[in-house]
């Protein structure tokens, strides 16, 4: 069967241009139009033949542009169908059109895409916008159009691997079933299913219920997997399943520089606007401490450091991109982008000081305490903090050889207290030196009051907060007087100090100033640039006559004072390479231009390094070199020698045949003349259309590099380079986060991020097909986003990032209900409908062409629900059955769900006329869902007050995606939909986005709150909980199963006093809210629906094997199915192996 393309094509010899797979679909291609639009009957004879589904599309060389095939499609579709999009897949012929009526681009029959594929010749497929917009699945589709081209390949070679040893033939093999999770256990289903020729995985997912341990996985380490790339497939059945700064650090808001741990939710955050290279105000959404982090890294530039954890998110520069990496990316000489030289301006209110002052007053004296912080006595602080101490309880010194500096503090002591301070000679009379005494208690007290760190010991010396906090002119006099204390003018101007600390707040306040400078190992922090150094003297300076006259000698010298030397930009040869390339100046052509003699001498020293960056002033000359190669291209005269042309735009021979479809030998023959006038006049007008195509690809290419390199220069920022990176143990209780809504803030100077399990499979190497419904695809994605997001709020490494899961959606097939195909040479699969939630399916798995029929029927409810059909129990051949046990127990007898439902609005009427709040928390997907349709008939009926319904977590995106795919909902519901009735529309439901508003609903009225997490494992349903479980007016309703040790579990079975765990610092909560179970909405089966699926199951398997229960509920329903049934049953362990046949 390998030759089954081979074969087709001999059946349609002449109408075929190329065969393909697209997995074990055939697509065949034809140029002949006539063919395209009425060849469907010899099509259908094919069919018969192999018996395999067969797609025909046009030829690419046949097909309508794509702009007439716009205004055909719209010409052609009525206006009420609301068009939304129209892509074109060009590598497959297909034109996507998308719309919030679908039902009128299909047309009655479909006869509006039949005429948009006659008169287009463009393949017509539709899809739904979602009702509500839903990012997700935009995100999902734009990555599937945006890779086409790597889709055609792969789904090609997936169909090559299928047929490669297919056989109609029944097959004589061993099957196997190994389970690598969900024996005996709610969560993490995992199975594998083998053949001789096959590995196919049955779903890859975690136990919920377990916060973190090798039990919340399934085991992939196991032998009969190996190598992950040696699995063929992986089927997924249903979709279930940041990053932070230490407390001290400094973040930059509207009112300056504040410690991360004492922003508040709602204040203003300055953020950069990428797209303008401006500073804006973005609100603080969220503010997270988590405790988790064993490790914290230490990133140091020459100017800046930053401690973060290791998976906070920075921003760099690379290959013309911005781009996000974690701190743990991070690599020596990275670039990072700083405010430093680009301040913001704020204002600040100055601060005051406490004067109320207790000390002995039997002693009369005239002292005044100043009641603000003035840069007066600012600098007299810098000062003391470098060269005095407290002599005595009742005395503070000032030592220095200058008279000059002790005289300008004594007169600075009696403008700011009133108090004549007294200079003496040094007490060692061999020394050349005076000193300044305060002898005053209450001058002392003062400074103990407002100013505790003025009394610290030299090596813990520190800036004192209040000066942090205080406005910019403060800032200059303190460093002015701590300089004169301790600074020092060579070269260079450097300041010293024992402390750490001490270097670090100054270096932080000579940035606010935009003064660059260095920590130094020798404990002294330098000004070593000329700009540096000529910014400290505009902005800072000395009192101290003979330093001030040593750093205007200093400066007398320089013969300029701009930051260019380190003034970089993330632009390095690499960058510049591809740039000329693209501007088509890089090229083996004989005679063409020498780079050396074009390039200015920055250009071509950056070109000929492999290491480094260019500076500001190279990239300028870069840009005006590109704006001069645009203008000369422009100037081009098309009418040149083809020779001449391809020397311009650094064409091989090679390229130009290539694009052309001429030989290299027919190029070379052209342009010598030695080619027939005939053939010269045929070949003019390709090679004419080819050149003004390049051109202008050329010329189109460098304006957009050079708009890159344009918002480069005009960003309000540098570019740090990253000196070292050390990795050290937390130190501190916790770190913390916030989230902002512009998703970057300012850390010192340093601009960062805010910040289901097969995707893992990627992240390990695995490349090979995930098959599942389209609505699992997204909400498969949605979650495995939310499992990142929450594993970087508990400061966990997340298993995967973002770029595994578009990895999955890049190698997803999708499968409506009742699709038949193959999956490997043996194994042919269909899905059905389970009726658990949106889009899950269980899957009949037909292996060896008949040998042996197995249904893995996942999670399933069988019983009409408002949101979904009942699963199927009928198929057309079985064996071997798995079924779930979530409620396999006895007493799991799910009541009615009228009675069910019934009891949740006596519930809520109850609760609402005490004036509490009712919260239900929902795992996001199916339960939420079934539930908010029920609410809203409620109040839409009268049957309910009309209060608002809260929505909060990640529900409303999973709503959207429900309006995406009507298709795969109840037939009451999807009749809702298309009769523009959406009751996920009704204007009950309230979207909650951010914590002020959460806190808004808490402290409001009467209220619906449907929240995630539904075990109380995390998300926003914990903060609820907490909230408004002290007060019995309040309501927590349980409705989705609740995992074995989850806080929700314990809650439910009676516990009235709960620690919420570490991520919430082990408060503990009294439980006085009411606290209620309603399990007969849940989307899995009870006991009693278990049994009638087996009961009425046409036809009976003969073998069937629990799973997905709790040990007890799993043993006891296949007990009681063996009784009744008389059929095998089996109740695998998990690592346990099954053979099947």
């Amino acid at each position: 069967m390998a030759d089954i393309l081979k074969s087709i094509k001999e059946e349609l010899p002449k109408a075929i241009s190329d065969a393909t797979f697209e997995g074990a679909n055939i697509v065949l291609y034809t140029s002949d139009k006539d063919f395209f639009k009425d060849g469907e009957q010899k099509i259908r004879d094919v069919v018969s033949k192999v018996k395999k589904r067969i797609e025909l599309r046009a030829d690419k060389q046949i097909l309508l542009s794509e702009e007439e095939t716009e205004k055909t499609i719209k010409a052609l579709i009525p206006e009420d169908a609301e068009i939304t999009n129209i892509i074109f897949d060009v590598q497959r012929s297909v034109v996507v059109v998308e719309a919030k009526r679908p039902g009128l681009v299909i047309g009655k029959q479909g006869s509006i895409l039949n005429d948009i594929k006659k008169s287009t010749f463009w393949f017509p497929v539709v899809q739904r916008s979602p009702a509500i917009p839903s990012k997700i699945t935009e995100k999902i589709r734009s990555v599937l159009y945006a890779n086409n081209v790597y889709r055609r390949k792969f789904l090609n070679d997936i169909g090559r691997k299928i047929y490669n040893e297919w056989t109609s033939e029944k097959m004589d093999m061993w099957v196997r079933l190994t389970y690598l999770g969900g024996g005996r256990q709610v969560g993490r289903s995992c199975l594998l299913l083998h053949t001789p020729n096959s590995k196919v995985l049955l779903d890859c997912g975690i136990n919920p219920a377990i916060a973190e341990g090798p039990e919340k996985f399934p085991y992939l380490d196991v032998s009969e997997i190996g190598d992950v790339n040696t699995i063929d497939a992986v089927v997924l059945s249903h979709a279930h399943l940041d990053h932070c700064l230490p407390p001290h650090f400094p973040i930059l808001t509207e009112s300056g520089y504040k410690k991360i741990d004492e922003i508040e939710v709602g204040e203003k955050i300055i953020s950069l606007d990428w797209k303008t290279g401006k500073y804006i105000k973005s609100k603080c959404i969220e503010k997270t401490q988590t405790t988790g982090h064993k490790k914290v890294l230490t990133i140091k530039t020459p100017y800046s450091k930053v401690e973060s954890s290791p998976n906070h998110r920075f921003f760099t520069f690379e290959n013309l991109q911005l781009k996000e990496l974690e701190a743990s990316e991070l690599r020596k000489d990275m670039l990072l982008p700083s405010n430093l030289l680009h301040k913001p301006e704020i204002h600040k209110d100055k601060i005051i000081l406490d004067t109320s002052i207790e000390y002995d007053k039997r002693r009369k004296d005239e002292v005044a305490l100043p009641s603000e912080l003035s840069p007066e006595l600012a600098e007299f602080m810098g000062y003391y903090l470098g060269d005095g101490h407290k002599s005595s309880l009742f005395s503070l010194r000032l030592t220095d050889n200058s008279m000059q500096i002790l005289e300008h503090h004594k007169k600075n002591i009696k403008n700011l207290f009133n108090h004549e301070a007294i200079i003496r000679h040094h007490s060692d009379k061999t020394k050349d030196a005076h000193v300044l005494e305060i002898n005053n208690i209450k001058i002392i007290r003062f400074f103990e009051k407002n100013f505790p760190e003025f009394f610290f010991k030299s090596q813990k010396i520190m800036v004192p907060e209040k000066i942090l906090n205080s406005p910019l002119n403060v800032h200059k006099a303190f460093l002015r007087g701590f300089a004169d204390a301790e600074g020092t003018v060579t070269q260079i101007v450097k300041i010293t100090s024992f402390s750490p600390k001490m270097l670090e707040d100054l270096q932080h306040l000579l940035s606010l100033q935009g003064i660059p400078s260095n920590i130094k190992k020798d404990n002294s922090i330098c000004m070593n640039s000329n700009h540096s150094i000529q910014q400290f003297s505009e902005k800072i300076g000395f009192s101290l006559n003979y330093k001030q006259e040593r750093l205007e000698s200093l400066i007398s010298l320089f013969p300029s004072s701009e930051f260019n030397k380190q003034d970089l930009l993330p632009i390095n040869s690499f960058d510049l390479r591809k740039m000329l390339k693209e501007a088509g100046m890089l090229g083996r052509i004989h005679n063409s231009p020498k780079l050396s003699e074009m390039l200015p001498m920055c250009l071509l020293d950056l070109f000929r390094r492999k290491e480094g960056y260019a500076t500001r002033k190279t990239i300028m000359q870069l840009v005006a070199f590109l704006n001069e190669r645009i203008e000369f291209l422009k100037n081009i005269e098309l009418n040149a020698s083809l020779y001449a042309l391809r020397q311009l735009l650094s064409l091989s021979r090679e390229e130009v045949g290539m694009q052309t479809g001429l030989k290299e030998s027919q190029v070379q023959q052209l342009e010598e003349n030695k080619i027939s006038v005939n053939f010269a006049a045929k070949i003019a007008p390709i090679l004419s259309s080819f050149i003004k195509e390049k051109l202008s690809v050329v010329i189109s290419q460098t304006s957009m590099n050079i708009n890159v390199l344009n918002n480069l220069l005009s960003m309000n920022l540098i570019w740090e380079r990253v000196s070292s990176i050390e990795e050290k143990d937390n130190p501190y209780k916790y770190l913390v986060d916030i989230e902002v809504e512009n998703h970057n803030f300012i850390a010192g100077n340093i601009i960062v991020h805010n910040s289901g399990l097969i995707p893992y499979l990627f992240k390990m190497g695995y490349r090979g097909p995930v098959y599942m419904t389209p609505p699992t695809r997204d909400i498969a994605a949605l979650l495995q986003l939310d499992l990142i997001g929450i594993a970087y709020k508990k400061a966990e490494f997340p298993l995967y990032k973002a770029e595994d899961i578009k990895e999955m959606v890049r190698h997803s097939i999708c499968l409506d209900y009742g699709e038949v195909t193959d999956i490997t040479p043996d194994i042919r699969i269909t899905l059905y409908n389970a009726g658990h939630v949106l889009g899950s399916a269980q899957v009949h798995i037909n292996i060896g062409n008949g040998l042996h029929n197995f249904v893995y029927s996942g999670d399933t409810k069988y019983g009409k629900t408002r949101l979904l059909d009942p699963a199927i129990n009928s198929f057309p051949r079985i064996e071997t059955l798995q079924l779930e046990s979530t409620y396999g127990a006895k007493t799991d007898i799910l009541p009615p769900m009228k009675d069910t439902e019934a009891k949740l609005v006596e519930f809520v009427k109850t609760t609402i006329d005490r004036g509490g709040k009712i919260l239900l928390p929902e795992l996001g997907l199916g339960h939420a869902q079934q539930t908010m349709l029920r609410v809203e008939e409620a109040i839409r009926t009268g049957e309910m007050p009309k209060v608002p319904v809260y929505i909060d977590g990640m529900i409303w995106d999973i709503n959207a995606i429900h309006t995406a795919y009507p298709d795969f909902l109840s037939s009451s519901v999807r009749s809702q939909i298309f009769q523009d009735n959406n009751p996920f529309l009704s204007d009950i439901f309230k979207r909650i986005g951010s914590p002020i508003e959460r806190k808004q609903v808490i402290e409001g009225g009467p209220c619906i709150i449907i929240s995630t997490s539904g075990m109380l494992n995390g998300g926003a349903s914990v903060e609820y909980f907490r909230n408004l479980a002290d007060s019995v007016k309040n309501l927590i309703i349980f409705g989705c199963y609740q995992g074995v040790g989850s806080l929700g579990r314990r809650i439910q079975e009676g516990e009235r006093e709960v620690n919420l765990g570490k991520d919430y610092g082990n408060e503990r909560v009294s439980v006085k809210m009411q606290v209620e179970t309603l399990s007969g909405l849940s989307a899995h089966s009870g006991r009693n629906e278990l049994m009638q699926f087996i009961n009425r199951m046409n036809p009976k398997p003969k073998k069937i094997i629990i799973n997905h229960g709790e040990q007890s509920k799993s043993l006891d329903l296949a007990s009681t199915l063996y009784r009744v049934n008389r059929i095998e049953t089996i109740v695998p362990k998990n690592l346990e192996t099954i053979r099947l046949k």
